[in-house]
């Protein structure tokens, strides 16, 4: 176990330690960049100050004790005996189908106006503004049922109505004419926005938290879609990072659209942004953790546990440039042995030997 204290020593005792990511190395550097500190901009004439020097040593520092202040569980009451129905209408709720029936509308008036003769085989001439009801049923197959509970959307929905509908759904306003495109590559689906938030509103999670990517297969054209390395089962898709409750409950999402320097850190701290300062813990993988982000989540109270990449640029070199006093470093960095060497990091859990 190593913790971040004072020291004159220059030695550093993680220079020997090789990187155990099988990725290529292209792949590789794109991610070393990732991280790459922003050099100043010294053409203001300012002098950097001389950066003092620390170093990392093997006793373990006074790690600092951080208080959960959240209150996990719904913001909001379900009146009566709860049903499984219940919670998924806490989501989609009628602001959510209204949202639907607006922005279709909306659209469909678009495309008549666009081209207001069309020729009179397209479903489109026969558009009629659409309301909730008809946005609202469990399943596609229900529409067309025969049984008696849902005999009569057979007569209010025809199969060319519903296709008619498909064609027209939008969930965002296009921009208005004269009026630049959005440089939002997902603004067209930003109802990712509206789940983000009514989780938010709805449901305050546990303490432990944890940061990951999945990918939403699609072999479509699509100018975000990606490749994924060859050993990954699913190779096409969009990938998106979410933040997710110790149970497995998606708290927020988030796709990936910009790359660049310190991109992996900034994921983290916008998915976790509503909760800072409150005393969670979050888990991650050695794509995100850096000692860096260690830094500034302590600072903002959140406690971060996980693997760490000692390949990536500035881990842990970059931190010898910070002068601590003796004892104060709340940062722990450790190594571990099974099939191969493990490096992990922790702002609230010791070594025990």
């Amino acid at each position: 176990m190593l913790a971040l204290a004072d020291s004159e020593s220059k030695e550093e005792p993680f220079e020997s330690w090789g990187s155990d990511w099988s990725g290529t190395e292209e792949q590789e550097g794109n991610l070393v960049e990732d991280f790459e500190p922003v050099e100043s901009n010294s053409e203001d004439g300012e002098q950097q100050s001389e950066i003092p020097v620390v170093n990392w040593v093997g006793n373990p520092c006074n790690m600092k004790n951080i208080q959960f202040s959240g209150q996990p569980g719904l913001k909001v009451h379900i009146p009566g005996e709860v049903r499984p129905i219940d919670f998924f209408l806490l989501l989609t709720d009628d602001n959510f189908f209204y949202l639907l029936v607006r922005e279709t509308n909306a659209y469909a008036e678009e495309v008549l106006i666009t081209d207001p003769n069309p020729r009179p085989q397209l479903r489109i001439t026969h558009w009629k503004p659409i309301d909730k009801q008809e946005m609202k049923l469990p399943r596609l197959r229900d529409y067309w049922r025969k049984d008696r509970l849902y005999n009569y959307h057979l007569v209010v929905l025809s199969r060319n109505r519903f296709l008619l509908i498909m064609s027209c759904l939008h969930f965002s306003p296009n921009p208005k004419e004269r009026e630049p495109r959005s440089t939002d590559k997902l603004y067209k689906v930003r109802l990712v926005d509206f789940f983000n938030n009514k989780m938010l509103a709805t449901y305050s999670p546990q303490k432990n938290l944890s940061i990951d990517e999945s990918m939403l297969l699609w072999r479509g054209r699509l100018m975000f879609c990606q490749y994924i390395i060859k050993n990954k089962k699913h190779k096409y898709g969009i990938k998106f990072y979410l933040l997710t409750e110790s149970t497995g409950t998606i708290m927020k999402l988030q796709g990936q659209l910009t790359i660049g320097k310190g991109h992996a850190a900034n994921i983290v701290l916008h998915l976790a942004g509503n909760y800072l300062d409150q005393g969670y813990s979050l888990y991650m993988d050695n794509f995100y953790n850096s000692v860096d982000l260690a830094k500034q989540l302590v600072d903002r109270n959140t406690c971060c546990t996980g693997t760490l990449r000692n390949g990536r640029k500035g881990n842990p070199s970059d931190v010898a440039k910070a002068k601590l006093k003796v004892g104060s470093g709340q940062i722990c960095v450790g190594k571990w042995k099974d099939k191969r060497d493990v490096l992990y990091i922790s702002i609230e859990h010791e070594n025990i030997d």
